[in-house]
């Protein structure tokens, strides 16, 4: 029983993670196109977000892929910053 509790709460944990995860990447789109394109905005978003989008979901996989969204890989050490620079790199 204390083993599921766990578990789920590790699930949740790494679920709360990926949704920030997405809402920073999004943020990230907004304020760059509100930065550079203010008086286009909407118009400028709509041609971005499915660019974005795509790039995103393929940039999340290679997290996944690359287990930064495991509990034990999120710690500062040399195995959390390996795993994040290969991420970069790769994707």
């Amino acid at each position: 029983m204390l083993d599921l509790v766990y578990s789920r709460h590790i699930l949740m944990r790494k679920f709360i993670l990926f949704i920030t995860d997405i809402v920073a990447f999004y943020g990230a789109l907004g304020l760059t196109i509100a930065f550079r394109y203010s008086h286009d905005f909407w118009h400028q978003f709509s041609v971005h977000i499915l660019p974005f989008t795509i790039l995103l979901v393929a940039w999340l996989t290679i997290f996944y892929i690359l287990s930064l969204y495991d509990e034990s890989v999120l710690r500062n050490n040399v195995k959390f910053y390996s795993s994040l620079w290969s991420g970069l790199l790769f994707a």
